[in-house]
């Protein structure tokens, strides 16, 4: 992405979305609407092909709502750190949000050429949104940095980037920037990163990336330094309208903006945050954590998860009891000669820094290994086929409705648009399948590899040995939970087809008679 600045020009011609229109007064939900009646939503044709060939079938992110009260009763800072941001109307948000507005609000979106106001179209009403009517619509101040996927980061922010990483990973000796992965993280860090991409700058893939914005933005909330919120909303809708394969952020958000503008929305499809959009202690038990007296323990580790608040309390503790992943047993790479097989924490108990920096500084094979594999466990939780068949299924509804209008009104433009997004549907299956035969050879390579080197290496020692059998297995899970999501996936693919059978049948049908 190019970096948006306020002096940013604009991509896209805005004089549209300015002109008067005649609104639409018997607007119902989708499933209710002929075609001709869902052009008026759209002030010029363009728009009206952006709706049907970016927005129709693209991912909604509605945002999620963070159960402050729990995380501070367990010692977490997070109702803290938003408070003195100001942010609580934003991460305490929970209502419902409407796809098909959210829809035809970015396919209609526009922006004045500095990128301080926004315009759209919704239900042939106009909304104008600058940072002035976000603070007040959403109750958070307009104030702070007002920085944006920005080369000029340090000098913007007041903040190297190394700085940054040394507070979000609590460790004053890094002394380079490196590629920060979410699983390096202290559990709260984590946490917070994840809030971040979900919340506030929320993105439709690379969940585990710590980008340099989601940095900047953790080290504002960490130091209580205000970021401007209003701005960075405005800058993260006018990118992800211009992106076809970006999500669709702030479906809550919008839908404050909606009540705003005092939209009908009694009428309107709607839909309520799950579950998985909630952070509390449901949350922490998915990422494999259980409760005991000392804190939050991963369920296959013994060393404890402190938060921020407990650190601070007990002082210099061993390194392994934040490291925020499952761990294996330790390995003997880092030894001191004079110590024989004692391990890290036994040779250095007072260690303050980050597991995940030493690895970076002094990386052993096997520790290099052992990344590998929390990142290929990584990989397959973002390959869950939840969210992947949501959207084709969300593919097949929308196929479905235009085989309704078709029935209805018989019109070519809707058989056009059926075809086109079944061409969409096969492309996007045709890429997951190869994604997932990808990965399985991965998998397949990775597991020969670390069995090849435990009988090749003779000399190592009974934890490093300990280590690599518990990475094996960890690559037979992998391939496990791979071969179920390719069976879920080829049960999926047939339907597809069988929808695609009755679809031609249909389609044949109606065209001639």
């Amino acid at each position: 992405m190019p970096p948006q600045t306020r002096s940013a020009s604009s991509k896209r011609n805005n004089s549209s979305a300015t002109e008067e229109l005649e609104p639409d007064r018997e607007l119902n939900k989708r499933q209710k609407r002929p075609q001709s009646q869902e052009e008026p939503c759209f002030p010029t044709k363009s728009c009206l092909d952006r709706y049907h060939s970016w927005f129709i079938s693209v991912k909604i992110v509605p945002g999620r709502f963070v159960d402050l009260n729990f995380f501070t009763q367990e010692g977490f800072q997070f109702g803290k750190w938003f408070q003195d941001m100001n942010w609580v109307p934003i991460v305490g948000m929970r209502q419902k949000f409407y796809p098909q507005l959210v829809k035809h609000f970015y396919a209609n979106l526009s922006y004045d050429p500095d990128k301080t106001q926004i315009f759209s179209l919704v239900k042939g009403k106009e909304i104008r949104l600058n940072q002035e009517s976000l603070m007040k619509i959403l109750g958070i101040p307009n104030l702070g940095s007002e920085i944006y996927d920005n080369d000029k980061w340090v000098e913007d922010a007041g903040v190297s980037r190394v700085e940054a990483l040394r507070m979000v990973l609590d460790n004053p000796d890094v002394s380079e920037v490196t590629k920060l992965n979410a699983c390096h993280l202290k559990l709260e860090m984590r946490l917070l990163h994840h809030m971040i991409v979900h919340i506030i700058l929320p993105r439709k893939r690379n969940f585990n990336h710590v980008s340099s914005m989601d940095l900047l933005v953790m080290w504002h909330i960490l130091r209580g330094k205000p970021f401007n919120l209003p701005f960075l909303l405005l800058a993260h809708m006018i990118a992800c309208s211009e992106k076809k394969n970006a999500c669709l952020p702030y479906g809550m958000i919008l839908t404050s903006i909606f009540n705003h503008f005092e939209f009908p929305l009694e009428e309107e499809e709607s839909v309520e945050l799950k579950g998985s959009d909630i952070y509390n202690e449901v949350t922490l038990h998915k990422m494999g954590y259980v409760k005991r007296d000392r804190g939050w323990f991963l369920k296959k580790d013994k060393a404890v998860v402190q938060t921020s608040l407990e650190i601070q309390s007990q002082g210099n503790t061993d390194i392994n009891q934040s490291q925020d992943a499952s761990v294996p047993p330790k390995t003997t790479s880092q030894q001191t000669p004079s110590h024989g097989t004692t391990s890290m924490s036994e040779s250095n108990p007072t260690s303050s820094a980050s597991p995940s920096l030493m690895v970076a500084k002094q990386p052993s094979l096997i520790e290099g290994i052992f990344v590998l594999v929390k990142g290929m466990r990584e990989d397959v939780s973002t390959m869950t086929m939840s969210p992947k068949l949501d959207n084709l299924h969300n593919k097949i509804e929308n196929l479905q409705l235009l085989v309704t209008q078709l029935h209805c009104q018989r019109q070519e433009r809707t058989i056009g648009d059926i075809f086109l997004l079944l061409e969409v549907i096969m492309a996007d299956m045709r890429t997951l399948r190869s994604k997932m035969d990808s990965f399985e050879k991965k998998i397949d390579c990775l597991q020969a590899q670390l069995t090849e080197f435990l009988h090749q290496r003779e000399d190592l020692g009974k934890v490093d040995k300990e280590s690599i059998e518990w990475m094996i297995g960890e690559t037979v899970t992998l391939r496990g939970q791979n071969r179920d999501i390719i069976c879920h996936f080829e049960t999926t693919s047939s339907a597809i087809q069988d929808f695609w059978d009755r679809l031609s049948s249909r389609i044949g049908g109606v065209l001639f008679h």
